[in-house]
């Protein structure tokens, strides 16, 4: 691999590696509504989705774990809406905590994103090899 191949290369796993790592926030977002509105407003994790372009320019190798994890977003998004109380003046997270499948949701979710980073660390060893 020539030098300013590996620089982008590398500097491309970084920025996929951080906007993995912002997704982090916008679960905590989604958590905190109170809202219908911005419930919808987050149907989609912005970070996530750059990462899965970002995965299947650079990194093949990574997109299927990224295309999970996103899968795994909006499966966690869906369930929000699905146990979110109109009615109450509590949080999205509140409400979720509530369900008996949250911890198994949100664990699940975190598998997902801990794949990615674990595939991201096996890449990162690649390129420094190459």
């Amino acid at each position: 691999m020539k030098k300013e191949q590996k620089k982008l290369y590398r500097e491309k796993l970084e920025e996929l590696g951080h906007l993995i790592g912002e997704s982090l926030e916008w679960i905590s977002d989604l958590s905190s509504v109170q809202n219908l509105m911005d419930l919808a407003d987050l149907s989609i994790c912005p970070e996530v989705r750059k990462a899965v372009v970002v995965s299947n320019i650079y990194f093949p190798e990574l997109s299927r774990s990224v295309h999970e994890y996103n899968n795994q977003l909006i499966a966690l998004h869906n369930f929000y809406v699905d146990t979110f109380i109109v009615d109450r003046e509590s949080p999205a997270g509140a409400d979720a905590s509530r369900h008996p499948q949250h911890a198994e949701i949100l664990g699940k979710t975190m598998q997902h994103r801990q794949a990615v980073d674990d595939e991201i660390c096996k890449v990162a060893a690649k390129i420094v090899r190459a």
